[in-house]
């Protein structure tokens, strides 16, 4: 993709976002002691690349080693967790265990599924596989195990698109071990088969769009896209995120008009010819994606398992609760009492909007001063391990010959896990400006930039945890891929 001054501003807004949310880490390791951890990460990264480098493994060996050692190390940890769903979580399999004995008592009368009706597709895709194959916790704990390892395949492929061989292997196995998956992988979360098919929805649109050597297909393509938009509904389905993928790709198709145009005009043809193919494409898309979606809602009624289908009821919510000063941005009771105590729906919803303008017109000072304290949780702080690990706490564990109390243990795997995350974030920073520098962009790598604005940006409005963040990390980490091919380029020149 043509480097005009559409791709580098999203580019540069990268940079700039991915240079905050750095400096977020580094801060926040510094007032809890813990910036040694950064300079362990960041050494053992550059030291295993300098080793990785030198080893060289074919592209179909590579691949089948990297399912398998994902797959065996996320699957055995999975099973010594012995982890119990809890809060929404435990709803959520309790319901899907009640659906597939033929009991939708739950999700007609509880008020959870009223407000949040969409959370009916993934108490559907549970209850489908207690149905018919009596599917259990472990169960589901190991299709976590699977869509992880699917998107730590994405992550290879999507990084060799733009980036070296070497490199795009080095970022699957750095992303193949990264803590904090680990803190979710035992729990019932819908987050790993929502992000894999979200991705791989993307994955395929470009694959339609665009030749593995840059150039915009001058054809159709109806199906694949439409694959895409389907594939990215279904994600939508599981977890409603899909709002992002599909922004990003309307941006996309949006800068990839300029440089038609600009091209047409160039060689003397109407501005608009060859446009005609991204019209269609997106187009295709998104009726693929709404047709989807609105199916399997209207599905969801007619078989009544909730008459709701899969709406959002109470969209103002999430900005109730994001827009709060006080709870910085996060859940909070008193926000619940407020609101849930009044039965009438509509009075609810005027009393939330009612909120949400309150918490708008606050001075700006004052706006301000919650978007740092929310992006220092979200972005800056250590990760929520009380779902995963809470029946741990105050433990201690037997390792082998060692006793280890695991309250420490918890605590240098967090502030671990932090320092990772730093890494990853200034490689992403250095990569996207070395990218800068190139004359093609790929289409891949302007749509996860995109997703990864968005996904930032809405959280400035919306409730936060820091759970939250691992969208943003599966979307931007194979764009660190092109920061190790900048190193690895001038260690050659030095040797």
């Amino acid at each position: 993709m043509d480097n005009y001054f559409g791709t580098k501003f999203v580019v540069f807004f990268l940079i700039a976002i991915a240079g905050i949310i750095t400096c977020l880490n580094i801060l926040s390791l510094s007032v809890n002691g813990a910036v040694i951890f950064l300079s362990i990460c960041a050494t053992c990264l550059i030291v295993f690349f300098y080793i990785y480098q030198k080893i060289e493994v074919g592209a179909s060996t590579f691949i089948v080693l990297l399912i398998i050692t994902s797959l065996l190390i996320k699957i055995l940890f999975v099973i010594a967790m012995k982890t119990q769903p809890i809060s929404d979580f435990e709803l959520l399999y309790n319901t899907a265990r009640e659906v597939a004995s033929g009991n939708v008592f739950t999700l007609h009368t509880n008020e959870y599924f009223y407000d949040w009706a969409y959370q009916t597709g993934f108490v559907t895709w549970m209850s489908f596989f207690i149905k018919f194959f009596s599917a259990g916790i472990t169960f589901f704990k190991i299709t976590n195990c699977i869509f992880s390892t699917g998107l730590t395949v994405l992550v290879y492929l999507i990084a060799k698109k733009f980036a070296s061989e070497i490199s795009a292997q080095f970022v699957a196995v750095l992303y193949m071990f990264f803590p904090a998956a680990y803190f979710s992988l035992p729990v019932l979360t819908n987050q790993f088969m929502s992000a894999f098919l979200l991705i791989l929805s993307v994955f395929i649109y470009i694959k339609q769009i665009q030749s593995e050597d840059g150039a915009f297909y001058a054809d159709f393509r109806i199906m694949g896209v439409a694959l895409a938009g389907a594939v990215a509904s279904i994600g939508n389905i599981i977890r409603p995120i899909g709002v992002v993928a599909v922004a990003a790709v309307v941006v996309l198709a949006c800068i990839s008009f300029i440089p038609i145009v600009i091209n047409n005009i160039k060689k003397g043809y109407t501005p608009l010819s060859h446009t005609k193919y991204v019209i269609v494409k997106l187009v295709v898309f998104l009726t693929a994606y709404f047709i989807v979606s609105f199916s399997a809602s209207e599905i969801v009624k007619v078989s009544n398992l909730n008459p709701n289908g899969l709406s959002n009821n109470f969209p103002e919510w999430k900005f109730v609760l994001g827009l709060n000063e006080t709870s910085h941005g996060m859940y909070n009771e008193k926000d619940v009492s407020t609101l849930f105590t009044i039965s009438n729906i509509e009075k609810r919803r005027l009393l939330a909007d009612k909120m949400i303008r309150d918490r708008l017109s606050v001075p700006l000072l004052t706006f301000l001063r919650n978007i740092y304290s929310k992006n220092m949780i979200m972005w800056g702080g250590f990760d929520d391990t009380n779902t995963a690990f809470g029946y741990l706490q105050g433990a201690t564990l037997n390792i082998y010959i060692f006793k280890v109390n695991f309250d420490d243990l918890n605590d240098f795997m967090k502030r671990t896990a932090l320092g990772y995350y730093a890494c990853i974030f200034a490689l992403v920073c250095i990569g996207a400006i070395a990218m800068l520098r190139l004359k093609n962009i790929h289409r891949l790598y302007i749509v996860l930039v995109c997703m990864a604005i968005l996904y930032f940006g809405v959280h400035i409005f919306i409730e936060i945890q820091p759970r939250y963040r691992d969208f943003m990390v599966d979307t931007i980490f194979p764009l660190a891929a092109i920061t190790f091919d900048f190193v690895r380029k001038n260690l050659i020149k030095l040797q």
